[in-house]
């Protein structure tokens, strides 16, 4: 260890482990000493309430219940079929629904999301408490306890100071306020893990029931909402493997404590094995072996993406943070806690590096957000090591949350205006559509309001570009390019065929009959397009139909867009 690290006992004594946390309250802030004792016992406590609000005041001034791509789809729809109790895999024989990578087809010719059902399942609680939009409220919530959490497990390793800079540096994190208020996997993920080494580190230095039990399902339940969590049982194994080391196994309480944390531990993913089975036809096939994704992984991929990868944590989602954060698991605390930091760290980091999905931006980046808790506290960590006076390492720990907090100024500046994530557009044209039309319309529309739109109500949704010959050339006549996601190849097939065995005029005939079907059926039919396109519409759909303004909006940058009410005409009716 560098001489300019403070030197820590290193026993096996998992008490050793609380060294850095055993200041009083804000007593160890050098500015703080003169404040009386009753003061520096809150203070504590409101300090870190106020940075949650920060927070809360983020996501609800950016909160927007829409979103610009497929995935949230699948999730979407995975929810509200288990919040009704309803078949979660369904035959579907329509050539023109669920053509993106989000979907699969099981053994039976079944289609279901391929994603895992754990955040599905979260996402149920929220749409039976407040409807559609309550679906989105989750995730900002989870991502609001992950922070907690990431204080507490702060606490666990050093000093008040420290711990709460780290909690800064997380809670103005770009991309952690960005995904926490947006609906995909990953603030709920960072939530459960963070809970789960939480509970696992005081298990480490006090092996009670309670934190055994808390570990078991938090790390368990992990594993369901991302199937990389389920990496966290090298933490598991580390953990129960260092107390069995320490008490020789002798110990009736801590066997008793372990067995129950390894119990717990299995429930979740026991219940994933046999979603597995139920839908996919086996308790470890995933949704992603179905588009040949659950084994992409390789040395060959990490060889290309090792650099790549660095390069945009230290300058990208992590700025000034990630070196500071790799020295510090290095170097820093008795080396059971190292032992278990990197437990935690290696699995994931190793498992995203070597995969065969790699953007240089946040679109592969966030599949760290799981590590964003360890890291920020590993670099504060070795600050609060240097053998330095107290002011002196208060003082580069400050500088160094003032410098992360700066990179993120921009977007945290967007986020407070209420601007920073762009969906307002998509959630304007969906609750446009909810309180325009009967809640089983059928919409036709296109990018980029094909997505979100249709998961409202009992929507059924028409992407009208998918009525065209361009549109099965541009989406399955092509070879991916690398930053493409995979998808089901024998689906994707079928999809191809069907479209080269179809002239534009047959899909546009195919356009209109099912047009005419849905009235028949009694189902309403609309379209969500722009004005200039209502002519193109018409004339493909012929004089037999008739278009009624309901309502426009202006949508920004997409400019305005106007639903239309679809008709038959009266003479077409008598006939």
């Amino acid at each position: 260890m560098p001489s300019s690290l403070a030197e820590k006992p290193d026993p096996l004594d998992p008490h050793e482990s609380a060294a850095g946390s055993s200041d009083d309250g804000c007593g160890a802030i050098p500015c703080c000493s003169w404040l009386p004792r009753w003061l520096r016992a809150v203070l504590p406590g409101l300090l870190v309430c106020t940075i949650l609000l920060f927070y809360g005041l983020v996501q609800v001034r950016s909160f927007a219940p829409g979103y610009m791509e497929a995935d949230p789809d699948g999730y979407i729809v995975l929810a509200r079929r288990l919040a009704e109790r309803g078949v979660l895999a369904r035959q579907e024989d329509d050539p023109f629904l669920h053509h993106s990578h989000v979907w699969v087809e099981n053994e039976r010719g079944e289609v279901i999301p391929k994603f895992a059902p754990g955040y599905p399942a979260l996402m149920a609680l929220g749409y039976l408490a407040f409807g559609d939009e309550g679906l989105f409220i989750v995730s900002p919530v989870l991502g609001g306890i992950a922070l907690l959490g990431s204080f507490l497990l702060f606490r666990a390793w050093m000093p008040l100071l420290p711990s709460l800079l780290a909690l800064v540096t997380l809670a103005t994190n770009q991309a952690m306020l960005f995904y926490s208020g947006y609906l995909l996997t990953h603030a709920s993920s960072v939530c459960f893990i963070t809970w789960g080494m939480y509970f696992l580190w005081k298990w480490w230095q006090r092996p009670g029931m309670g934190w055994a039990l808390g570990t078991g399902l938090c790390l368990g339940f992990a594993s369901t909402v991302r199937h990389s969590g389920g990496a966290l049982a090298l933490a598991v194994a580390a953990a129960v493997g260092l107390q069995w080391r320490r008490t020789g196994g002798d110990r009736g309480p801590m066997r008793r404590a372990a067995l129950l944390l390894v119990l717990a531990y299995t429930v979740f993913p026991a219940l994933l094995a046999a979603y597995n089975a139920f839908v996919f036809g086996h308790p470890l096939r995933t949704g992603y072996a179905l588009s040949n994704e659950q084994y992409a992984f390789s040395f060959a991929y990490l060889a290309r993406n090792f650099g790549m990868l660095n390069r945009g944590l230290s300058g990208v989602a992590l700025p000034m943070i990630f070196p500071f954060a790799i020295l510090g698991l290095v170097f820093c605390g008795p080396w059971p806690d190292r032992l278990l930091r990197w437990a935690w760290f290696l699995p994931i980091y190793a498992l995203y590096a070597s995969y065969y999905w790699a953007t240089p931006n946040m679109a592969y980046l966030r599949f760290f957000i799981d590590l964003f808790p360890l890291l920020a506290g590993s670099a504060y960590l070795l600050l609060d090591r240097v053998n330095v006076s107290v002011l002196a390492r208060g003082a580069a720990m400050v500088i160094l949350c003032t410098l992360a907090v700066s990179a993120a100024a921009e977007d945290l500046a967007k986020a407070l205006r209420g601007h920073a994530f762009g969906r307002r557009e998509m959630a304007a044209a969906a609750r446009l559509a909810s309180n325009a039309l009967p809640p089983d319309a059928v919409l036709f529309t296109r990018i980029p309001f094909c997505w979100h739109v249709g998961t409202r109500r009992n929507f059924l949704l028409y992407d009208l570009d998918s009525f065209t010959s361009e549109y099965g050339e541009k989406n399955f006549n092509k070879t991916p390019s690398p930053g493409e996601p995979r998808r089901q190849e024998a689906r994707t097939q079928r999809f191809r065929d069907f479209y080269r065995q179809h002239t534009e005029e047959e899909l546009q005939a195919m356009k209109r009959d099912k047009v005419r079907w849905f009235l028949e059926q009694g189902r309403p039919v609309a379209f969500l397009i722009p004005p200039d396109g209502l002519a193109a519409q018409q004339e493909s759909l012929g004089e037999e139909f008739e278009f009624t303004s309901l309502s426009s909006l202006d949508m920004g940058y997409w400019e305005q867009w106007t639903l239309y009410q679809v008709g038959r005409q009266a003479h077409s009716e008598s006939e």
